[in-house]
Formats: C-alpha cells, structure tokens, sequence
C-alpha cells in the first residue's frame, strides 16, 4: 500500500537533500554544475510545499534562491544550457506565483513573462517536444495568474486561452494521449472558465465549464483524486447556469459541489481547512441564490445562514485563507441579508447588512469597491421598498457611483459590471422618483435602459439573461412617462415590458417572473383607465391580482414578500371595478387591501414607518371609492386617518423631505371630497384648500407632474365654492383651470 507523503514529511525530506547539496558544494570546488542544478530544483520543490501549506513568503524565498543558483549555472556554462533551461523556466513560473501570493505583483509579473518568454523557443510547434509543450502550459497558466492578480484581466484571459489551445491537442483523442492529459485540461479549463467569468464572458464560461465537469468526470480523472477539482468546476457550472437563467440546473450542481465539499471536509483533505470553507460557503450562495429563484425562500434562507456560519466557524488564527476572511464572509452576510429582506426579516437583515458593508469597508482594492456597491444596492433597494426615501437615495447613489467606475470601459471592466451597473441605474431612478426628482429619474432609467438593451441584443454574450432586466426598465420608463401624463408612451412601454415577462414565465425559467409581470400588469390597469380602455383596465387589474394572490398564500405561497405588492394591486382593481360600475366589489378590494395592510407584522420584522405608510395608501383608496359610494362616514374615518399618517410622515422635523407632501396631498383631497358629500363645505374647503397649497408648491419645480392632480382638487375645489354660495371665487378658479388645460400626450 503507498503512504502518501504529508507536507511535514515533504518540508524534513527536502531540507535534508538540500543541506546535504549545499555542503557538496562547499566541499568539492571542481564538480559544481549538477549539484548546484539539483540544489535549484529542490529549492523549487520545496517552494511549492511551502506554498501548499501557506507558508508563502518563505516560499518565496526558496524561489528566489533557486531562480537566482538557475541563473548561475546557465551563465557559468553554456554547454548543458539546453538540459537546464527547463528547471530555469519552471522555476521562474513557480516564483512569479508566489510572488503576487505574497503581494509582489511586479516582481511576479516579471518572472512569469521571463518563464513564457524563455519556453516558447523550446515549445515550437515545429519542434513537437510534449515535455516543452507541457511546460508552455504551465508557464502560460503561471502568467494568466499574475496578471489576474494585477489586474490585467484581458491578457490573463489570453494567456489562459493560449494555455488550453496548447494543451488540447496533447489530449486528443484520435491523436494524442487522452489518459495522460484530460486531468492536466480539465483543470485548465477550470481555469479559464474563472477567467471568462471574471470577465463577464458568461457564455462561453458556461460551455467550458459543462466540459470541465465531464473530464473531471472521467475515469482517469477520478483515479487522479480531484474530487476538490470537480467540486469547483461544479461550483462554476452553477453560477453561470444561474446567471443563464437556468436556476433548477444551477441548484443540481450547486448542491453536489456542496456535496463534494462537505465529504472533504469530514474526510480530513488535504486541502486547508480555510480554503474548503471559502468554497464551501461561496458554493452555499449561490444555491441560496438558486433556491430565491425557484421561489423556495425557506431553504434559501436556510443556505444562507450555513454559508455564514461556516466562515464564523474557523478558527481566528492559524487557518490559511486564499483571501481575507472579511471578503467572503462580506459576501456572503450581504446575500444572507437580501434573503432575511425576502422572506420579511426586516430588522435582521437591516443589521446583517451592516455588518457586510462595515466588512467591506474595512477592505482594499478593488474587491472592496465591488462589496461595497452591491451590500449598498441590496440596502438601498429595500430601504426603498420600505418607504425610507431619504437613506435609500444616499445608498442608492453611493452604490451607482461605484458601479459606474467599476464598469468604466477604459479602467473598469464593463462585460463583468455593466448588468449591476444598470440595475444600480434603474433602483437609482426609482428613488429619485420618489422623492420627485423626476428629470434625474428619467435620466437615470434612460441611461439603464440603453445599457440593458444593447445587453439584450448582444451578439457576443448571451442576451436571455438581461432579458428581465430590459422588462424592468421598460416598466421604470413607462411609469417615467406616466407620471408626466404621457399614457399613451407609457402604454407602448409596459406592451413591450409585458410581451417580455410573458416569454419569460411561459419558459419557467424561475418563478420571480411572475410578480414583475403582475406589478407590471397592475400599473397597466391604471394607464388603461386614465385612456377611458375600461374593460383592458379590469382584464389587467384582475390578472394581476390572480397572480399575486396566488404567489402570497398563507399555505402555499410566501406571504412575507407577496402580500404588500397584493394590497397594492387590491387598490388599483378597485379603481378597476368602480369605473366598470361593479362598487360593491371594488369596495370589497380596497377593504382586503386595508386589512393586509394593517395586518401586524412579525416583530421581527416590524417597520412603523413603511406600514403607516401602506396603510395610509390603502385607506385612502377605500375612502375614495366609499365617498363614490356616498358612505359618508368610512369614507370621513379612512380619509381623515389617512391625512394624519401622511402628515406624520411629511413633517419637516422629523426629517422628511418635501416629496412626501405630494402623498399628503392626495390624502386631503379626498378628506375634502368625504367631508363635501356629508354637506361640510367649510371643512372641506379647507381640506381641498390645504391641498391646492401644496400641489402649487410642487408645480413649480414638476408642473408636468402635478398639475393633473391640482387640476382635480380645484375643480373640487370650484364646487365646493358654489356651495358656499363664492360664485367670484368658483369662477376664479374655473378661469384659471381653462387656462392651464390638460398636458397634451
């Protein structure tokens, strides 16, 4: 039976030949060229065990003791230059590894282009010399690793790329040796397919990587012991299976190179306990991330706690990592955090979500920048969702500036950036929107738009995966154009956004198609009501409910994530069904509506300031269709609720910006309309009156945007005043209504 030599065992092994080398050279003056060549080459060796056992910077210095006695006896005699070359240029490769291990990026750059530099005369296709061959592959592979790690990503790229073209034909099957070599290709595929993902290339990553998996796979391979080897490349398979849009197939792989994981480590690899974590937990995301796709959010946020845990579980000192432990434990925490916002942990994932950007921030270089803007993307975005307009901007434009550097396309990398780029740009828009910055908006979503539709039409990449995203930006802009009260754009918009979600469930590539196609469909309904389509309107507000009602069940569904987006499209069917002359049924909605929205949270999860906000949003439906229904007193009790949550929120002492007034508005002009039909004309000209002051205000700097609703509270208004027996002051505002009619389309 073979015993495995152990690092240990290798480190005594090595010191001991090279002590004895060094002392024959001491001792013999004449006889020098061998000896000091195999004192070289055990320097090299014993470099590469130190390096295996994370001893780097005596690993380095190993190599630069072996490259610089290479040297000596090179330049000492010229005769056996051919027989050492070889030993030189693995040596110098070695070094240059080490050294960008180590953080000498020149230094490492150097060697490896002196090593590439030196084989590729020996390597001449010409010459047909497998060994030279072989050692052109690692030199090309060492290379591709340095210049990574400087952050020449294009040239490692190629460097890789020329390695795997070298290699393959030695791995022929009809001409070369497929048993020798398929392990030493399957492993350079692996390679290249981290390079190609590394630079957004995503296509083509996911076609090397299925053939990475299936020679790892192989018999021989398998008989190599690379059961390490096949998880990662399983690993990559996932994520660009994921970033493909094939989320079922992205779970599989994940969960066997999760597999594979765990049975190294209960089996004691070889490998570093701190590098099995990191790939086990990087592994674990993205099948959370799978499992959020699939709809299966228990799970998911069951993945990703343990891909959490299994970082915190490593001992503090003493484990060797490939990178700070800040870094994945930054991103996992960040994807931990989106999945706690999922499935309605609030509070937890509001603090998790710290904690990966206060990581993040404590690192350098670029990978900071990158943690950096995607925790503050996640945070902004819910932070939005949750009707924090002020903090979710701040985070929102912090996270789109980094974004916009990383995918600069002279310093940045844009094929790997530019989808987050354009996600940043949409979620950016929207919180412009919300606090009435609307020309930034538009500017922002145009800029998102044009990013996500070349994507889309992309002949170099694979355009089906930025097909959601092209539907989302085509929804933003159609919701641009709508509140400048252009429906007609926004119309054609939404028609193009929707033919595109309906592809897209009607492929089942993952669930979460189904709740944009229904947002879409619920701000559809409205645009088709405001263009007198009455029966389009209620086709699309009752599809959309169907589909959200379905995604929220209390038993089959997930409630947490879908109830909010269902109160909001109750409230836009009820408008549906109360100009279809179906009141009783359009009341009942924006009831449902109230009460999912007054439903007490979770503690957990509890946001005072996102419910008071539903729910104002919710009453205020309800007491419009019930003051269309003359019941007086629901309609006074919802709307004046209403009122004091919106004033509430828009008070300027607590720190709320002006734009919630716009809310506050609407809620009065229906508070005027609820008091106008119980005959309290006073009180209801001072509501209306309270609401006209505010829509002038915001007409300044958005007339496009507000005058349709100041036009709606003064025509009130005019009636209001004829009741009051004013016909000078009703006729005033009349005159001024016939001179600012309705903005064309």
């Amino acid at each position: 039976m073979d015993v495995v030599e152990g690092p240990e065992d290798a480190w005594v092994r090595l010191n001991d030949r090279i002590e004895r080398l060094r002392r024959h050279l001491e001792g013999d003056p004449f006889d020098r060229t061998r000896p000091a060549a195999a004192l070289a080459s055990a320097l090299d060796d014993l470099g590469e065990v130190l390096s295996g056992s994370g001893r780097v910077s005596e690993a380095v210095s190993a190599g630069q003791e072996s490259v610089a006695i290479w040297r000596g006896v090179l330049g000492s005699s010229p005769g056996p230059a051919a027989e050492h070359t070889p030993g030189f240029i693995h040596a110098l490769a070695n070094l240059g590894c080490w050294s960008v291990e180590a953080g000498e990026l020149e230094r490492g750059v150097a060697a490896a282009r002196e090593a590439v530099a030196l084989c590729r005369p020996l390597a001449d296709p010409s010459a047909c010399v497998p060994a030279a061959h072989r050692l052109l592959v690692f030199v090309l592979w060492s290379l591709s690793v340095c210049l990574d790690a400087q952050g020449q990503h294009a040239r490692a790229l190629d460097a890789a790329r020329e390695a795997v073209t070298v290699l393959r034909p030695m791995a022929d099957p009809q001409t070369g040796d497929p048993d020798t070599y398929n392990s030493h290709l399957a492993t350079l595929l692996l390679h290249l397919c981290t390079r190609l993902m590394a630079s957004g290339q995503w296509a083509q990553a996911l076609s090397v990587a299925r053939e990475a998996v299936e020679l790892f796979r192989e018999p021989a391979a398998v008989q190599d012991g690379v059961p390490d080897d096949l998880a990662g490349a399983l690993g990559n398979l996932a994520a660009c299976q994921f970033r493909a849009g094939l989320w079922a197939e992205s779970l599989a792989a994940g969960q066997e190179a999760a597999a594979v994981y765990r049975q190294l480590a209960r089996a004691g690899s070889s490998r570093e306990p701190g590098l099995l974590a990191c790939n086990l937990s990087a592994i674990l995301t993205n099948i959370a991330a799978a499992l959020i796709d699939g709809g299966r959010l228990t799970e998911a946020l069951t993945t990703a706690r343990e891909a959490v845990q299994v970082l915190r579980d490593l001992p503090g000192s003493g484990t060797a990592l490939p990178v700070p432990l800040e870094q994945p434990l930054a991103g996992a925490l960040n994807n931990l955090s989106r999945t706690l916002w999922l499935t309605g942990r609030e509070h937890e994932a509001l603090a998790v979500g710290q904690e990966a950007l206060d990581l993040g921030r404590s690192l350098t270089g670029p990978v900071r920048d990158v943690l950096i803007a995607t925790t503050l993307a996640n945070h902004g975005y819910w932070m939005l969702l949750k009707d924090h307009r002020v903090q979710a901007l701040a985070a929102l434009q912090e996270s789109t500036a980094l974004l916009r550097r990383l995918a600069d396309p002279v310093t940045g990398n844009p094929d790997l950036h530019e989808p987050d780029f354009a996600t940043a740009l949409c979620n950016l828009g929207a919180g412009l929107a919300g606090l009435g910055r609307f020309t930034e908006a538009l500017a922002a979503d145009q800029e998102a738009y044009t990013i996500r539709r070349r994507l889309a039409a992309g002949a170099n990449r694979a355009p089906a995966p930025h097909q959601a995203g092209l539907g989302i930006s085509l929804n933003h802009l159609a919701r641009r154009a709508a509140e400048a009260g252009h429906y007609e754009t926004a119309l054609l918009r939404a028609r193009e956004a929707e033919a595109i979600f309906r592809r897209l469930v009607g492929a089942d590539l993952s669930p979460v198609h189904s709740p944009r196609l229904a947002a879409l469909l619920a701000d559809t309904s409205v645009w088709l009501l405001r263009t007198g389509r009455r029966p389009e309107a209620l086709a699309a507000g009752e599809e959309a409910v169907a589909v959200l009602r379905r995604l929220a069940d209390r038993t089959a569904g997930n409630p947490a994530t879908y109830e909010p987006p269902l109160a909001v499209a109750l409230s836009t069917l009820c408008a549906c069904l109360s100009a279809a002359g179906r009141h009783e049924e359009a009341l009942a909605a924006a009831t449902e509506a109230v009460r999912i929205c007054q439903r007490p949270a979770a503690p957990a999860a509890g946001d005072p300031t996102a419910t008071s906000s539903a729910v104002a949003a919710a009453l205020v439906v309800r007491a419009r269709q019930s003051a269309v229904m003359r019941r007086q007193p629901q309609a006074q009790a919802d709307s004046t609720q209403a009122v004091a949550i919106r004033r509430h929120l828009a008070d300027q002492a607590a720190g709320n910006p002006a734009s919630y007034r716009a809310d506050l508005a609407l809620a009065l002009d229906v508070l005027a309309r609820s008091r106008s039909i119980g005959s309290d004309f006073p009180g209801a000209l001072l509501a209306s009156g309270e609401a006209v002051q505010i829509y002038r205000e915001l007409i300044i700097d958005a007339p496009a945007h507000y005058l349709e609703h100041l036009r709606e509270t003064l025509q009130l208004q005019a009636h209001v005043l004829l009741e009051l027996h004013r016909p000078g002051d009703a006729r005033t505002v009349q005159d001024w209504l016939a001179a600012h009619p309705p903005h064309a389309e």
